[in-house]
């Protein structure tokens, strides 16, 4: 790249992404930045952003981990500014509501990773909404947000899980239950590695049904 004049993110198509397999992309494209000229990285990385705009789901779930990956707290921050500008809906809301919801809950999963202050502020917010949330999307973004924040906050955030627990307990929404168990195994099984903290909270065969997400092989 060095010396042309060439878009930085059309340069990035180049190197053949996205493929199907998000996780091996963000890591390749990583590596291939890091091994970038200085002036080149620092172009192609401050044009990450406009992937994040684009609305395109794939490049989305690519620029963001590189973003972690690559300790971009900015590119973050950016993400967190669409998802607090653009309301979310559920797909018969048309798609821009649904494209803005998508990223929203990448956004806070990236977050659980990386966070920043701009995205803790993010977090905090929309578990704010957990007690006083109606529509579906609404208590879904919520009780995730509650979920990654809970784990962000080790032991003082044991309270806030139990919370978000409670509430989907309340709502009687069985799918919404699966979604907060399914992210509570994420957080609190694969990467944080603290059951005990689940097992204080979850039922006895809530936590049993989270097993099921627990890999065999450690994450890579």
């Amino acid at each position: 790249m060095s010396g042309v004049t060439r878009d930085p993110l059309e340069e990035l198509e180049r190197q053949g992404l996205p493929t199907a397999d998000p996780v091996e992309d963000a890591r390749e494209l990583a590596d291939y930045l890091r091994r970038l000229p200085s002036a080149d990285r620092a172009a192609a990385i401050a044009a990450l952003p406009r992937w994040l705009e684009s609305g395109d789901r794939p490049r989305q779930t690519i620029a963001l981990p590189v973003a972690v990956l690559l300790k971009r707290g900015e590119i973050l921050d950016r993400a967190v500014a669409l998802a607090e500008a653009h309301p979310i809906g559920s797909p018969e809301n048309g798609p821009a509501a649904e494209s803005a919801r998508e990223l929203s809950l990448l956004t806070i999963s990236v977050l659980t990773e990386h966070p920043t202050e701009r995205g803790l502020r993010f977090l905090r917010a929309l578990s704010a909404e957990l007690p006083s949330a109606k529509e579906r999307v609404d208590r879904e973004r919520a009780v995730i947000a509650s979920v990654a924040l809970a784990s962000i906050e080790g032991a003082a955030g044991d309270e806030r899980l139990r919370a978000a627990i409670e509430a989907v307990r309340r709502w009687g929404d069985s799918e919404l239950k699966h979604v907060a168990l399914r992210h509570a195994s994420l957080y609190y099984l694969r990467r944080r590695r603290r059951p005990d903290a689940l097992m204080l909270v979850l039922r006895p065969d809530e936590f049993e049904s989270v097993k099921q997400w627990i890999p065999t092989q450690p994450p890579r």
